[in-house]
């Protein structure tokens, strides 16, 4: 009986010590675990300070292409009124030729003495 109780104590301290040792693996893993954990949330972070830089670019780059867009159309505006003041200056000119060759015509009718 007391070999019963010896090979029963011998087995209750090796199933405490597989259980000790199985704890300690557990505690080893928790920490690794939560350290993996603290780099993932430090690389969330980055990642999130990188995409409120991208949109804040973003809106940026918008605003740009907006005054980008309005002085696109100011150009055309100014290019649009230009080519209408060259047509009537040609018009205004082409008006004046006739005119002028008009005059020579009626001075030509003149005789100086």
């Amino acid at each position: 009986m007391i070999e019963q109780l010896q090979k029963g104590t011998e087995r209750a301290v090796s199933a405490m010590d597989a259980s000790r040792e199985r704890s300690e693996e557990s505690v080893t893993r928790a920490r690794e675990v939560g350290d993996q954990l603290e780099r993932i949330a430090e690389a969330v972070n980055q990642i999130d300070e990188t995409a409120q830089q991208i949109a804040s670019a973003t809106e940026e780059q918008t605003a740009v292409s907006r005054d980008i867009n309005k002085s696109i159309h100011s150009i055309s505006d100014v290019a649009t009124q230009t080519s209408e003041n060259v047509k009537q200056s040609v018009e205004a000119g082409e008006s004046l030729s006739k005119l002028a060759e008009q005059l020579r015509d009626l001075v030509s009718r003149f005789r100086t003495r």
